[in-house]
C-alpha cells in the first residue's frame, strides 16, 4: 500500500498485519477472514482504542452473531452501509473515504 494508506489493512488479520489501525473485512468467506477470529488479532482490537474493524452492515452481524469464536465487542466493529462513504483516517494522516459496495458472490 501507498504510504500514505500504511496504517489499512484488508482481509488478512494474521499477527504480521497487527501493526495496522484501520482493518476491513471485505465480505464473511474463509478467504478474506485470515486471522480474523485469533485471540492475538482481537486482543489488538480490545486493547487499542485507535483500532477499528470496518465492514458492512450485513458482514458486522455475521460476525457477531454466526461465529462464536468472535469475542471482538461490537463497539469495536464500524458498520458501513453499502453504498454509503465513511471516511476513515489515523493520527494526521491524509482521510480515506471508502465505500461499502455489495460483495456479489
Amino acid at each position: 500500500l501507498e504510504k500514505s494508506l500504511d496504517f489499512v489493512r484488508i482481509d488478512d488479520f494474521q499477527t504480521k498485519n497487527l501493526d495496522g489501525h484501520a482493518f476491513f473485512l471485505s465480505h464473511f468467506h474463509s478467504d478474506h477472514m485470515r486471522g480474523l477470529f485469533s485471540s492475538e488479532f482481537q486482543k489488538t482490537l480490545i486493547e487499542n482504542n485507535d483500532k477499528m474493524l470496518y465492514c458492512s452492515m450485513f458482514t458486522k452481524y455475521m460476525v457477531l452473531s454466526k461465529d462464536s469464536r468472535c469475542k471482538i465487542p461490537m463497539e469495536k466493529i464500524c458498520a458501513i452501509e453499502v453504498n454509503s462513504t465513511r471516511v476513515v483516517q489515523h493520527n494526521n494522516r491524509e482521510p480515506v473515504q471508502v465505500t461499502a459496495i455489495p460483495a456479489g458472490h
